[in-house]
């Protein structure tokens, strides 16, 4: 039996070529710190807005002041 350097031992078994990170969004994690009472604002305001609280303060930091 010849040994695949593909997943599995069926004959195609695996995740099919082109189908990880191409074209995808690559997100970053970082960490925000605040006090019990400005999180429950946060998450208040992002909830009023439909969005999570990550979308919430990104769109707020990036918003134009002009």
């Amino acid at each position: 039996m010849e040994i695949s350097k593909h997943g599995g031992k069926r004959e195609g078994a695996g995740r099919p070529k082109g189908t990880t990170k191409e074209n995808k969004k690559v997100y970053k994690t970082f960490s925000v710190s605040c006090l019990e009472h400005e999180l429950t604002l946060i998450k208040s305001n992002a909830e009023k807005q439909g969005k999570t609280p990550s979308r919430y303060l990104v769109d707020l930091a990036l918003q134009d002041k002009n």
